[in-house]
């Protein structure tokens, strides 16, 4: 899994075409958003929360794919079973280590950006901004719609709208701050790579590689004691993958 590669073609994979940038969703990719549907009952909701996970995907991919372009390079996006990769062919951003820290952090800024045009759009049909702290120390933005009075007829679309503006802001926001974790091969670990390889050589990647197994397996325990297994699951598998490519099994790569 460490070293992230575009999943193999398949006949059944839905290609098309979005502000000028090729996308492949690879059939596997909805296994996803499914699992993390957890207990949401009811179609409707389900078809929601993909809706919320594809869109989120796409935007922060996107966010790589323009940052790829200020530096004269381009690329295509692939959506599979690990989520997202911006491809770049020629990877021309990466001659710099600082184009290739800028690229990197283009994802999750592109995702708190979007969650903030959400929260603003949310906070407009009066609701109420709330942050709050995690068992993990990441911080969850969520609009409180509680005091909204529905007086209308259509208290089931305004009630899945509400319900879809706070699970935007769930990915945009909160998992964007996951995605800027020094653990590779997220884009923190990405950035911190690039940047402790542009000082150091090959120790300063080394050092990357270890950063980021002690922050993977204390999140993960972390996780465990708060009993939010995916999480543990997740870091667990990243710190194993960092062990791996520490020890020269697997070359680390960047996804862009």
């Amino acid at each position: 899994m460490f070293h992230l590669t575009e999943t193999e073609p398949t006949r059944f994979d839905w290609r098309f075409r979005l502000f000028g940038t090729s996308v492949r969703v690879h059939p596997l990719f909805w296994i996803l958003p499914l699992l993390l549907a957890g207990d949401a009952r009811g179609a409707w909701r389900v078809l929601f929360w993909v809706a919320v996970v594809l869109v989120s995907i796409l935007v922060h991919e996107f966010g790589h794919i323009l940052a790829m372009r200020l530096f004269g390079d381009d690329g295509y996006i692939v959506l599979g079973g690990y989520g997202g990769l911006a491809i770049s062919p020629s990877a021309r951003h990466q001659r710099y280590w600082s184009n290739d820290v800028f690229v990197s952090a283009a994802g999750p800024l592109a995702g708190m950006l979007f969650a903030c045009a959400i929260a603003g759009f949310g906070i407009q049909l009066g609701g109420t901004s709330h942050i709050f702290f995690g068992s993990i120390g990441i911080p969850h933005w969520y609009i409180d719609f509680s005091r909204v009075r529905l007086t209308d007829g259509n208290i089931h679309a305004r009630l899945y709208l509400y319900e879809a503006i706070n699970n935007l802001l769930f990915v945009n926001f909160y998992w964007s701050l996951i995605n800027l974790l020094p653990v590779y091969p997220l884009d923190g670990g990405q950035i911190l790579h690039a940047c402790l390889g542009h000082r150091s050589g090959t120790s300063g990647r080394t050092r990357a590689l270890q950063i980021s197994i002690g922050v993977a397996a204390g999140i993960a325990a972390l996780a465990f004691v708060s009993g939010q297994m995916h999480l543990v699951y997740m870091f667990g598998f990243l710190a194993a993958g960092t062990v791996q490519a520490l020890y020269g099994r697997q070359t680390p790569c960047n996804d862009g």
